[in-house]
Parts: structure tokens; C-alpha cells; sequence
């Protein structure tokens, strides 16, 4: 029988197989260290969904003066102002600026603006949330608005900004119209008949985003309803053919006010 080299771990009294044994053959010192990568190493976090910052919309603004006029286009950045209250009288305590200037990537792939919500004087901040528009065109998210003045989401909580030219903001309405819109994954069919309708018992949750055309807009008790209608909304034919219609609320109120309906910005 040929010779064996003898497994000094095998005969260690005590030391169970798997990741316990392997710990328990390190030295004093260094196995409760090791331990402690695999105890205490935070899990990844779930990645946001560009719309879960969207809740309660009512409209897109473009802010030309921070993003620029497009993608990889020069401007020169200006700072926009974020008002607690729609004041222009009161102090400023925050301030929207460009993180980067979009810069062109090898290859002539564009790299695009990203803007901070600073504290004033400070240029660290936190990303705004936005929606895109088109290809590389992104937009605030408009909460609410009063004569030249936009509630927008921040990334903890909202602000005021003050925008002199009110041909910006784009309302929901205008903002589906001329859009390649679909269902979202999650919203519950089959849908309502009539608008004010609640989700039958029998409603189950759709799996996956199915192209859908806006037909019509209603508003009721101050919810704006949409008639969609799937047949023959697929142009991409991304999809096998889902027969769906009827009514929906924009904003889902079983997700918090985030929208059932949103739009591809970038085409098939």
C-alpha cells in the first residue's frame, strides 16, 4: 500500500467539518477576525427603481440650466435654488448643480449629466431623482405646482424651485400622449370597467411591463383615470399579443402613489 501524508486536521478533536472547522483551524487570533467577514458583511441593497421616487407625480421639468440642452452638448452650468416653502424672500438652505460635466467616452458613447442636491456652500450632496425624457434628456418630477413655482422630489423629501419660463413643465396628460407607453409590471387585471372602479377579487398582479395606448384621461374626485387599451400597442413586438382594456388610476394607490403607467424614453 503505498504511503499516505497524514492530515494533521483529521485528527484535531473537536473541529467539525464545513466553515466551522475551517475557523476553528486558524489561530486564536485570526478566527474570530475571518468570522467577522462573514457575520457582519452587509448584504447588497436591492436596486431603485428609476420610478420609485415618483410617487404622487404630476408632471416632468426640464432644467436646461443644469443638465444642459442634450447629450454631450457645452453649456455653461448655472445653480438652481431649492426653497422649503415657494418663497423667494426666504433663505435658500439648498442649491441643484451638476455632479460632472457630460463628457464624451471613447468610442463617442456619451457620458450624461448627473446633478447634487448640495447643502448651500457645499458641493456634496445627494443625486436628484429624475425621470428621462428621450435618450440621455432627463427631467425633475414634479409634485406639485403654483404660478412659477415646482414641488420636486429630492432624493429625502421635496423642494420648491423657482422657474420663470411655465412652458417647461410638461403635465402628465401631454407627457403620455405622444410616448411609447405600457403597464407596469405589479398593476392588478383584469382592469376596471369604468373609471372609480376598484380591482375585482379575482385581480391578479401583471407580470411584466405589457405595451399599452392611453385612449382616454379622466379625472374623478381629483384621481386621474387613463382608458388603455394593449391590442395592437406592441410595436416592438417585444411581447406575444396580451388582450387588455379598460380603466386604470396614473397612480397606483396599492405602491404608494408611484405611476401604472409609464412610457419606453428610448424607443424599441
Amino acid at each position: 500500500m503505498p504511503a499516505t501524508r497524514s492530515n494533521p486536521t483529521s485528527s484535531r478533536p473537536g473541529c467539525a467539518p464545513g466553515l466551522a472547522g475551517f475557523l476553528c483551524w486558524l489561530p486564536v487570533a485570526a478566527a474570530p477576525l475571518l468570522g467577522a467577514l462573514f457575520v457582519l458583511a452587509p448584504a447588497q441593497p436591492a436596486q431603485a427603481h428609476p420610478l420609485d421616487r415618483a410617487a404622487g407625480i404630476i408632471g416632468a421639468l426640464p432644467l436646461p440650466e443644469v443638465f444642459g440642452p442634450g447629450a454631450c452638448a457645452p453649456f455653461v452650468a448655472k445653480e438652481l435654488l431649492v426653497h422649503r416653502q415657494p418663497d423667494r424672500i426666504e433663505r435658500s438652505r439648498q442649491h441643484i448643480h451638476p455632479a460632472r460635466p457630460s463628457a464624451a467616452k471613447a468610442g463617442g458613447e456619451c457620458m450624461p449629466v448627473t446633478a447634487l442636491v448640495s447643502p448651500a456652500g457645499s458641493r456634496k450632496g445627494s443625486e436628484l431623482p429624475t425621470i428621462e425624457l428621450s435618450y440621455e434628456q432627463p427631467a425633475a418630477i414634479v409634485l406639485e405646482r403654483r404660478p412659477r413655482w415646482y414641488r420636486i422630489a429630492l432624493a429625502d423629501g421635496s423642494g420648491w424651485v423657482n422657474i420663470d419660463d411655465t412652458r417647461r413643465f410638461i403635465p402628465l396628460t401631454r407627457l403620455l400622449s405622444s410616448k411609447m407607453t405600457y403597464l407596469r409590471g405589479g398593476t392588478p387585471v383584469p382592469l376596471a370597467a369604468q373609471p372609480g372602479q376598484a380591482p375585482g377579487r379575482d385581480a391578479r398582479p401583471l407580470d411584466g411591463d405589457i405595451a399599452a395606448r392611453v385612449v382616454s384621461t379622466r379625472r374623478l374626485d381629483g384621481v386621474l383615470w387613463l382608458q388603455v387599451d394593449t391590442r395592437g400597442a406592441d410595436v416592438c413586438e417585444a411581447r406575444p399579443p396580451v388582450s387588455l382594456s379598460g380603466w386604470i388610476p396614473m397612480l397606483d394607490p396599492a405602491r404608494g402613489g408611484v405611476p401604472s403607467v409609464w412610457f419606453w424614453s428610448r424607443g424599441c
